[in-house]
């Protein structure tokens, strides 16, 4: 008896493992205006864990960013500016697959996709290297003008299946006047781990 719970409780923990994470969405919080910080909230599904994200402008070359657990019903800071939505139109997406492979999945064999991303708006641009699987759609869910005089940077949502598992996770692009292209193919991001 002993051992058939031990297998049990190792079948179990096992699969909780290997249970993908759920999708994600990011709330945008506002801009403090005094210390130049943008926040986002980051919820994982329905009643998963809450990120909230920080976005220091204080060096618009150099923004930083800073990822710390919040409680889901916490709403973040308080007294921030409104940031304001850009229409999707008027920003330039594009992408390009750098690699194509199969990679196994159960039994099944599932497309991978290395891909690169860039967005931009006026003067203001992105890019990123980014892992999908099943499908190289990426898709453009919302973007943001920071508040004017403040800083010269935007920021864009993008959306892509992240796992093998199809799981489809946000990611926030903070696009920035005077970034310049890779010249040369970088490591490409894997999703978060959590």
């Amino acid at each position: 008896m002993k051992t058939l719970c031990a297998v049990l409780v190792t079948m179990l923990a096992v699969q909780a493992q290997a249970e993908p994470p759920e999708n994600n969405s990011f709330l945008m919080l506002g801009f403090d205006l005094a210390n130049k910080k943008l926040y986002l909230k980051e919820e994982l599904g329905k009643n998963g864990p809450s990120d909230l994200w920080t976005i220091d402008f204080t060096r618009p070359a150099e923004p930083n960013i800073k990822i710390a657990p919040i409680d889901a019903a916490d709403k973040g800071p308080q007294g921030l500016a409104l940031v304001k939505s850009v229409v999707l139109d008027e920003l330039e997406f594009s992408g390009q697959i750098r690699k194509e492979s199969l990679e196994r999945h159960g039994n099944s064999l599932m497309k991978r996709y290395d891909l690169r991303v860039t967005v931009s708006w006026h003067d203001a641009r992105s890019t990123s290297d980014l892992i999908a699987y099943r499908s190289p759609e990426l898709h453009l869910v919302e973007a943001f003008k920071l508040p004017e005089g403040e800083t010269p940077c935007s920021l864009a949502l993008v959306s892509y299946t992240s796992t093998l598992g199809g799981v489809v996770l946000q990611r926030p692009l903070v696009m920035c006047p005077g970034t310049p292209a890779p010249s040369r193919p970088s490591k490409p991001d894997t999703a978060p781990k959590r």
